[in-house]
Order: structure tokens, then C-alpha cells, then sequence
């Protein structure tokens, strides 16, 4: 699958880098794990997880890790404002507009 996308992005006039580019394999059952992974000439680096596009990506596609860490941010979002929005002092409408602002 690499060579073709390689090949595709060759006729694009594109190349692959290969410092920049990673590989991980996702399986549910732990395997062997090498730490480098060799596809013609490119040597690429295995690694265990990443970050795309704000999620976290992990090797055993458990997702308990991504919503661990959105739970965790809700929490820090909310206690950080929590005295400013139970405050008296503010009318409905501006809390609404805080509480948007956060979300």
C-alpha cells in the first residue's frame, strides 16, 4: 500500500519524507512490536500513538484514553469558571455567553 501511495504522490511530483513520516500498526492483540519498519529503500519509525486532528490514536484502538482526556479538560473548563458562573453578580444572558465562549 505504501509503494502505490509513494507512486501516486510521485506522479503528483510530491515525495515522501521520510524523517517525517511514521508508521503504526493497530491490532487488538499485542504482537511483536520492532521499532523500525523497512518498505523499499525507506526505513520509518514504529511508533505506539498519536495525535490527529486533537485525538489521541493509540495502537489498540481503545478510545478509554480520548474520552479520559476530554472528560479530564471538561472538568479543568469548568472548575476554572465555576466561581464566575455562580456568581450573583452576573444576569442569565451573560453566563449563557460565558458558557458559550468555554464551550
Amino acid at each position: 500500500m505504501f509503494l502505490t501511495l509513494e507512486k501516486e504522490a510521485r506522479d503528483a511530483g510530491l515525495i515522501v519524507n521520510q524523517s517525517k513520516t511514521k508508521c503504526m500498526k493497530t491490532a487488538r492483540e499485542k504482537g511483536k512490536i520492532t521499532q523500525q519498519y523497512i518498505i523499499g529503500q525507506k526505513q520509518f519509525e514504529i511508533i505506539n500513538e498519536f495525535t490527529y486532528l486533537g485525538a489521541q490514536i493509540n495502537m489498540q484502538n481503545k478510545v478509554s484514553v480520548e474520552i479520559r482526556k476530554r472528560i479530564q479538560a471538561g472538568n479543568r473548563y469548568y472548575y476554572t469558571h465555576k466561581k464566575l458562573l455562580s456568581s450573583k453578580l452576573l444576569n442569565y444572558n451573560s453566563k449563557i455567553q460565558i458558557y458559550k465562549t468555554i464551550i
